[in-house]
């Protein structure tokens, strides 16, 4: 995927789709981090690497998530051409704030708000099964922005959602309940043209995973089969699992499972994936931090020349092809 300001696709509507997890940096604690040298922590210089990546991969539409909304978007090249929506985690049982939230961007010459919608997973309480320990509300969001292309006809418009769900391998059903809530409220919308991106913090084989697929298609579903040093990742860290290590996709662009159709003034219908960014296999990652086989792989941050503990995943989505 060349790295342009544009995307030139004559005779479509399309858009780069990039999506990142940043490392909030009210976690960027060293207990949390303790391989990583406090240096590479420090947001100023994080930011700078944030800014540079997103340049390069100059997306059309944007969604982060673990963004600090009370931190100057300049920071990250956000504040020209760029028009947003955000949510803001709720407080925390105890009253004190949570820092983070989710945003998505958008070019305003590509887009404009049609409308949007926050969702907190709290109003939607889970099973009783599903109840964290400590029974406090887990304050994950999504947002939803629904957006018209400067060139579609009136009424004709994309959904885009982005999300970070609960994380731990011991709150699958919690992600799998959230994950629900999600769906049940996007398909309310009944859009065909609908994109999902975010930090999902589940595998590619698990229940939430499975949840998903049944009415969305993952941009990456060939690299989540493949297994081993084989398998590509978007997330490491060297000291989770007690010191065994976590590698593995947890992010994920989806696309409405529609099958496409044809339309008579916009021809093939998708939406579909044109061009993905490629994601690094266990294999190359262990190459390039040359790490023993039997080791875990380092956290991204821990070099100082990444900025955050996730990998962004970019898409070029085509919505239809016109037929003149």
């Amino acid at each position: 995927m060349s790295a342009e300001a544009t995307i030139e696709c004559s005779g479509t509507c399309c858009a780069r789709v990039v999506s990142w997890n940043l490392l909030a940096p009210s976690y960027c604690s060293g207990s949390f981090f303790k391989d990583v040298d406090p240096e590479a922590l420090r947001w100023p210089r994080r930011a700078m690497q944030i800014k540079t990546v997103l340049h390069a991969l100059a997306p059309t539409i944007l969604c982060l998530q673990e963004i600090e909304l009370d931190r100057p978007l300049e920071e990250l090249g956000l504040s020209l051409g760029f028009a947003l929506g955000s949510v803001q985690r709720p407080k925390r049982a105890n009253g004190l704030d949570r820092k983070d939230g989710c945003l998505i961007a958008w070019q305003r010459e590509a887009f404009t708000l049609v409308r949007q919608q926050p969702l907190y997973y709290d109003d939607f309480p889970p099973p009783q099964t599903c109840q964290q320990e400590d029974g406090n509300p887990s304050g994950h969001v999504a947002l939803l922005v629904e957006l018209q292309p400067t060139d579609a006809p009136a009424g004709w418009t994309v959904l885009v959602a982005t999300t970070h769900l609960a994380w731990n391998d011991t709150r699958e059903d919690l992600r799998t309940h959230q994950a629900f809530v999600l769906l049940n409220t996007l398909l309310t919308y009944q859009n065909e043209y609908t994109i999902i991106c975010g930090d999902f913090n589940m595998t590619p084989q698990s229940p939430t995973h499975s949840l998903v697929s049944q009415y969305f298609y993952s941009a990456y579903q060939d690299l989540e089969r493949q297994f081993g040093d084989a398998g590509a990742v978007t997330t490491t860290n060297a000291l989770a699992r007690d010191g065994q290590g976590f590698a593995e996709i947890i992010d994920y662009c989806w696309i409405r499972s529609s099958g496409g159709y044809w339309d008579a003034w916009k021809g093939h219908q998708g939406p579909w994936v044109q061009r993905r960014l490629p994601l690094p296999s266990r294999a190359w990652l262990r190459s390039f931090y040359g790490t023993a086989p039997q080791s875990p792989l380092p956290t991204l941050l821990a070099s100082g020349r990444w900025p955050s503990d996730h990998f962004p995943i970019a898409v070029d989505v085509v919505f239809w092809t016109d037929t003149g």
